[in-house]
């Protein structure tokens, strides 16, 4: 077991947020049963037809696996209007398309299962690549179980551990199918114990300070106890060894901590710096009335290599070694917790003990993108076909990579996955010049171990050629990509890139988008405007706003006739300067950019805190018939429909799913640009921009 795996086995498995219920219909088992999923046409099916795979696996194993394939291939492209839903409490609109991919992740993750399971009796190398992508996407504990019984027996016992003990992560006690498959992976590595690998997870993850040492315990020559010249120190279960100080200042406060922690069952042995060093320690134990024997010997504490006050744990016969650093405070009560639990009966060393010493070294990593951005398998060596293909790209024969990719997927045996060859398809397209048809494979690809990868390979395939205003990658669907989290997609251009007619007389060629003019219909320039007295005036009609940034001027014309109170709201604050500071904390590719918090007016607050901040009140909601296209401006809420305040946030892209359940108040007339340039700057985990993207608001009032 590799030290990053210890981490994992106490950290709580986090409960799946509550996921949004459907609008409507039935439930169908699995991750729409959960929560999470609208389902929808083919993601009903695909789950029904995992659900009969799993049925039908033990009676008929090929219509099983001919079952859950199909499941597979329904829900390959990810659909977020099919799993997205309104309504979930958090950061306003981006929630949603969190809620949506999470959903997607969990129910690919039955699919992958079902394939797994399938594949389990016929071909366990596929069957661990099914498995371990549908742990990646929705771990849970029998799923980790799953995966670690496919590797046992595959003779990779350290990645079953490695897996299993992060599919146990944060369990009080071990259920025995788990214990059973620790214990095999115990003997496939040649470990001396089993139940010791699982103290060192637990110990790690729940104790703050601990060394942890390899077993087992030599005591040097010469040790004793003061009661006795025979030390065993597996006649008991657990052994407290406490290294005192030679003038024993602060054994007083240090003993009684230990007795407060320590159950009468386990022994506690004070361990002065030398034979000739215990004096103070005696004196202080009789004072309190501690009967605590004293571990003697030349140079003790240092041979055992212990600091002064330091607690030195050792159980399982001196196999389970930890050193616990002073001040110990509760840390030792929580050591000796865990190390009371009993998970696996064993003799130690374990008959299968290869009697060499544990190698904690990390497990390799999985492969990353090529150089060129294609997709590789998670196992190695990779075969030879993907070689091939991975030449022919270099060659700059796409059309035959392109062919040799989609063979090594329909092979079916897991080690390119329908996304990594989702992947290396797009770019295979782009390299034949159709950078339209790989930018839609890579938006639409949501269950990759790439995800994160994927803004620069939609970088790397180029910017898509114009589409018609308004339109979506399919009609009545989301945008081509709706992005979530961490891991939203970057764009170098929206994908929705506006055209319209090109009036006659224009000099701009014909088909190219015109600045300014965003919707069906809006063929003339902005509304005229002219400077009386050095102030910006309106000819006619309702104020507009512009959004001064760094980047250039976004212009936006309101609409009192679909959400006059929101209008009413933007306005107002941006007349006395509210916005003026203020950043545009949020941004999401593809999908939106969110400002307007008061919090991020101060460059040196938490980033935590951007987008948590309102004016103090909240206003009614407008839920109306604007549909969010690319340039509409939007109130950002929380759960509560009437919990809208100052933030507000601008479309990059159609995002018409969100119609009706956020109040849209304005389309942005010049400077799609500069949102543009915005949405595609850098950001971190939280989609938070790694730059300030400050903003001042000035109102355009109408002539009188």
């Amino acid at each position: 077991m590799n030290p990053a795996l210890a981490a994992v086995l106490a950290v709580a498995l986090v409960p799946q947020a509550a996921a949004p219920r459907p609008r409507g219909g039935a439930t169908p088992r699995g991750a729409a049963a959960r929560g999470g999923a609208v389902a929808r046409g083919g993601t009903a099916e695909a789950e029904r037809l995992a659900a009969e795979a799993q049925r039908v696996g033990a009676q008929d194993p090929a219509a099983a696996l001919r079952a859950a394939r199909r499941a597979l291939a329904l829900t390959v492209e990810f659909v977020p209007t099919e799993f997205v839903t309104a309504g979930r409490k958090g950061e306003v609109v981006e929630d949603e398309f969190q809620a949506a991919r999470t959903a997607y992740r969990r129910h690919r993750a039955i699919l992958y299962d079902a394939v797994g399971a399938a594949l389990a009796r016929q071909d366990p190398p596929a069957a661990s690549r099914y498995q371990r992508r549908a742990l990646l996407l929705d771990p849970t504990p029998d799923r980790g179980l799953a995966l670690a019984r496919s590797l046992n027996g595959l003779g990779r016992g350290r990645e079953a551990f490695d897996t299993v003990q992060r599919a146990i992560s944060g369990l009080v006690s071990l259920a025995p199918e788990a214990a059973a498959v620790i214990e095999r992976a115990a003997d496939v590595v040649g470990l001396p114990s089993a139940q010791a690998e699982i103290d060192r997870g637990r110990l790690q993850a729940t104790v703050k300070a601990v060394e942890l040492r390899e077993g087992p315990l030599e005591l040097p020559p010469g040790t004793r106890l003061s009661s006795t010249p025979v030390v065993r120190l597996d006649d008991v279960p657990i052994n407290v060894l406490y290294a005192s100080e030679g003038s024993c200042r602060s054994c007083s406060a240090d003993l009684d901590e230990i007795a407060r922690q320590v159950p009468k069952e386990v022994r506690v042995l004070a361990v002065p710096p030398g034979d000739d060093q215990d004096q103070a320690l005696r004196q202080v134990l009789a004072l309190y009335r501690r009967t605590w024997p004293l571990l003697l010997g030349r140079d003790l504490q240092a041979k055992l290599n212990l600091k002064p006050r330091s607690v030195f744990l050792v159980a399982r016969g001196g196999w389970t070694l930890a050193v616990l650093k002073a001040p110990v405070g509760n840390d030792l009560g929580t050591a000796l917790a865990a190390l009371r639990r009993v998970d696996v009966k064993e003799t130690v060393p374990r008959p299968a003990w290869n009697h060499r010493r544990v190698d904690r070294s990390p497990l390799p990593a999985q492969p990353g993108l090529l150089p060129e951005g294609l997709a590789p398998g998670e196992d190695q060596p990779e075969p030879p076909e993907f070689a091939a293909a991975v030449e022919a790209y270099r060659q700059g024969r796409a059309k035959e990579a392109l062919a040799a990719f989609q063979a090594l997927e329909a092979q079916g045996d897991g080690w390119l996955l329908p996304p990594e060859a989702r992947i290396d398809r797009a770019l295979c397209l782009a390299k034949e010049g159709q950078p339209d048809a790989a930018r839609r494979i890579l938006l639409r690809t949501g269950d990759s171990r790439f995800e994160d990868e994927i803004d620069t390979l939609l970088e790397k395939v180029g910017t898509p050629a114009s589409a018609p205003v308004g339109a979506s990658a399919r009609e009545g669907s989301a945008p081509e990509r709706t992005p979530v989290g961490s891991s939203a997609r970057g764009t170098s251009a929206p994908e929705s890139a506006p055209t319209v007619p090109v009036p006659e007389g224009s000099r701009e060629p014909r088909g190219k988008p015109l600045p300014g003019r965003l919707f069906p219909g809006s063929h003339s320039p902005p509304p005229s405007v002219r400077v009386e007295d050095g102030t910006e005036v309106l000819m006619a009609g309702t104020p507009h706003a512009v959004i001064e940034t760094k980047f250039g001027e976004m212009e936006i014309e309101f609409l009192p006739d679909k959400a006059p109170g929101h209008v009413k709201n933007f306005l107002d604050l941006a007349r006395k300067g509210f916005y003026d500071g203020t950043t545009f904390h949020r941004v999401i590719p593809g999908f939106m950019i969110q400002g307007g918090c008061p919090n991020t007016k101060d460059a040196k607050s938490s980033k935590a805190t951007h987008g948590t901040g309102g004016p103090g009140y909240t206003i009614t909601a407008e839920f109306n018939d604007t549909s969010h296209q690319r340039g509409v401006v939007s109130m950002a809420r929380a759960n509560d429909p009437n919990s809208a305040g100052s933030q507000f946030f601008i479309c990059v892209a159609d995002s018409r799913f969100l119609d009706r359940q956020y109040s849209a108040f304005g389309r942005v007339l010049r400077g799609m640009e500069v949102a543009d340039k915005i949405v595609n700057a850098p950001r971190d985990g939280r989609d938070n921009p790694n730059d300030r993207f400050e903003m001042k608001v000035r109102v355009i009032e109408p002539a009188a």
